[in-house]
């Protein structure tokens, strides 16, 4: 069964409606990943955290660069992805000890995106205006990507993923916030949830559909994308 349709403003143009199509066929994929539980992990090691977090990131990215205008400013690079989080993202319904919209723009951007698309997933820093890739255990803190599964079963079923995808609300099955830390000993532990970014990306993508200036910026995208000038928006 494929993931449960997005929700968009009746009011969405129908050149927008063919990008959402798209999305569509992500969010299918992961949540066939989603279902992925301990007989996952029994017989082949892992239940796809990564390659979950990479399509919802890339959702992501992808919008970004099509809602918000670009910028010649220096430093540009993650600027409208970071802002169509802080902007779109619901971190106002997550758990209280999660980590808000004040850090997660940022975190999810330096710690998880440029990281997973550039470096291997290491993590990088920055000497002299150029980003290298920092050797594993040189750093304070530890990155994981995670899956959460409902509290005393091994997977989830369709009609509970299919509950998450539809809820407008935060889901009450889901107890770990889309990005949380916790410090132990001389170490930072950094968690980002696939199971809530997944809930979290899809309520994001039917957030723009109700902002006309995303919607405007956007039309004008996918009308003249060779000509858009440089300029914020």
């Amino acid at each position: 069964m494929p993931a449960s349709p997005l929700n968009p403003s009746p009011n969405t143009p129908k050149s927008f409606e063919a990008l959402l199509s798209a999305a569509q066929g992500h969010l299918d994929e992961v949540h066939a990943m989603l279902l992925m539980g301990a007989e996952s992990v029994q017989m082949h090691r892992t239940a796809c955290p990564f390659a979950i977090a990479d399509s919802l990131i890339s959702l992501v990215s992808g919008f970004s660069t099509v809602v918000y205008r670009s910028t010649l400013k220096p430093g540009n690079s993650g600027h409208r992805f970071r802002r169509l989080l802080l902007e779109h993202y619901p971190w106002e319904s997550e758990p209280a000890d999660g980590i808000g919209k004040e850090r997660g723009p940022g975190l999810l951007y330096d710690a998880f995106r440029n990281p997973g698309s550039h470096a291997l997933r290491l993590s990088t820093v920055n000497e002299g205006g150029l980003w290298r890739m920092e050797a594993p255990g040189s750093v304070d803190r530890k990155i994981w990507v995670v899956r959460q599964l409902p509290r005393g079963v091994e997977s989830w079923s369709e009609e509970s993923l299919l509950q998450i995808e539809q809820s407008q609300t935060w889901p009450d099955s889901l107890f770990l916030a889309t990005l949380s830390e916790e410090s132990k000993r001389d170490k930072t532990n950094i968690r980002l949830s696939v199971d809530a970014l997944h809930w979290g990306v899809r309520r994001l993508i039917e957030s723009l559909t109700h902002s006309p200036k995303r919607m405007e910026v956007a039309a004008w995208f996918l009308r003249e994308h060779e000509g858009v000038p440089q300029v914020d928006g």
